[in-house]
């Protein structure tokens, strides 16, 4: 046994002198406190690792950020919409003069590039409509921002279907939510230890002994399961097995937020009226009264307008985090979908 955790000592030792000499000694300090915090063997895999992201609305923004500053090998950023004065409300990667009618994506790049050099960054000037597996194909990780949901829907299927990782989100106003789609990859999990005075003996005595080999922290690699994205919004809640759970099952953002995501690329909503008839339905159609909710007239007004910055930073630090975990094969993932509320004040995973 000795020998045997000695050899697997030596092993990890070897692992780790090789993956320094992989990563230069500008980037070992560059990103000295991020390897602390995760591992070499997890920054090897970041910067080795290529990430899409569509759409630099002021979430595309905080995703950037955070990927750039995290260091990968490249980011392609893609985008077909103009800048517009409620864009630079969110976007800090928009120039602070000149922007209105650029290109989102080119007039976010010089900003994005500056955060992180040894990234190489690429600005696409396209639309999600423009491309398919093809594209898909070259990167580690494609992310939609604040897409339509069924533009939502084809990218995140042609990418299972190529064994890509999927993940898309938005921001309405002061709401937002975030979808995974890992389905099929690896992540390394803690494995549960019983603790040692729990063992017993040949003879049903409780071991007393102490010396122990047993580690206290062991890992191993496995594969997840997610629900595509037309499924994880497709659930029949009146449905016999869920009826008398949806209650449970289904937090009260869930609804203004399902009604901003059928609402994506068919334009904004007008006003308050118009987005709680789009909720109400959402209700019904689940088989639940708007009376066991908590919102009023005044809150449904959170819910569209100009994205705002705060709730921007939560949802694009959250889908920053899963890339991170999702690239690194690492900890435990979200499955697979986040929302938040600044009504609730609160964010949900489910």
């Amino acid at each position: 046994m000795v020998s045997e955790l000695g050899g697997s000592s030596n092993r990890r030792e070897e692992e780790k002198e090789r993956l320094h000499e992989e990563i230069s000694a500008q980037e070992r300090e560059i990103y000295d406190r991020q390897i602390r915090l995760w591992g070499m063997e997890a920054q090897n895999k970041l910067r080795n690792a290529s990430v899409l992201v569509i759409g630099l609305s002021g979430l595309g923004a905080e995703i950037v950020k955070n990927l750039m500053l995290a260091g990968l090998n490249a980011l392609t950023i893609m985008d077909d919409k103009k800048a517009t004065a409620d864009d630079k409300k969110a976007n800090f990667l928009l120039p602070d003069a000149d922007y209105a009618g650029q290109n989102r994506a080119m007039a976010s790049a010089e900003r994005a590039s500056a955060l992180n050099p040894m990234v190489k960054l690429n600005a696409i000037p396209e639309g999600v409509q423009q491309h398919g597996k093809e594209t898909w194909k070259q990167y580690s990780l494609v992310i939609l921002c604040d897409q339509g949901f069924e533009e939502s829907c084809r990218v995140d299927e042609e990418c299972r279907d190529l064994g890509v990782r999927f993940m898309c989100g938005a921001v309405f106003g002061g709401a937002g939510y975030s979808f995974f789609d890992f389905n099929g990859h690896d992540f390394l999990v803690q494995i549960k230890n019983i603790p040692y005075d729990d063992l017993e003996g040949d003879d049903g005595n409780k071991i007393d002994d102490e010396m122990t080999t047993i580690e206290e922290d062991r890992f191993e690699k496995k594969k997840f399961s997610y629900a595509p994205l037309r499924d994880a919004f497709s659930v029949d809640w009146t449905a016999k097995k869920y009826i008398r759970k949806v209650s449970r099952y289904l937090p009260q953002m869930y609804y203004p937020i399902k009604a901003c995501i059928a609402q994506l690329g068919k334009g904004d909503f007008t006003d308050a009226a118009q987005f709680k008839d789009s909720w109400l339905r959402e209700v019904e159609a689940a088989g639940q009264s708007a009376s066991r909710f908590t919102y009023e007239d005044d809150d449904f007004e959170t819910f569209f307008g100009a994205q705002m910055s705060p709730v921007c930073a939560i949802v694009g630090g959250i889908m920053g985090q899963e890339t991170i975990k999702a690239i690194a094969e690492d900890q435990h993932p979200l499955r697979n979908l986040f929302t938040y509320t600044m009504v609730d004040t609160v964010g949900m995973s489910s």
